[in-house]
């Protein structure tokens, strides 16, 4: 019988920040015959723990002090998006959207013979 296993590896970054690398172990007779990667992701001082791996979070809780979380945030701030203003183009209230899609062309022709 093939049983799943779920593991994480938790790589801790000189900024305090988690490497966390989730992977799936399939074992027959309680040995791995087999590996699959679910998901690599990176966790920040101060992120949001919730729904991570329990390995992850313990780590997380016994490093993210209230001093690192801020040491973090001063080291990487968050930039200020750039800000485009768009001008919203002028309406001219005086003429009628009303039957704009019938449009009238009126041509001259001149004949010299």
């Amino acid at each position: 019988m093939i049983e799943t296993k779920t593991l994480c590896a938790v790589t801790v970054r000189p900024d305090c920040s988690l490497l966390v690398q989730e992977t799936l172990a399939y074992l027959k007779d309680g040995v791995q015959v087999s590996v699959e990667p679910v998901g690599t992701y990176d966790l920040a001082p101060g992120d949001s723990l919730e729904g991570k791996p329990a390995d992850a979070v313990r780590i997380a809780n016994a490093l993210w002090t209230p001093e690192v979380i801020a040491a973090y945030a001063a080291a990487h701030p968050i930039p200020e998006p750039d800000v485009i203003v768009v001008e919203e183009p002028v309406v001219d209230a005086s003429v009628s959207t009303e039957s704009t899609s019938e449009v009238e062309i009126v041509t001259e022709t001149s004949s010299e013979n």
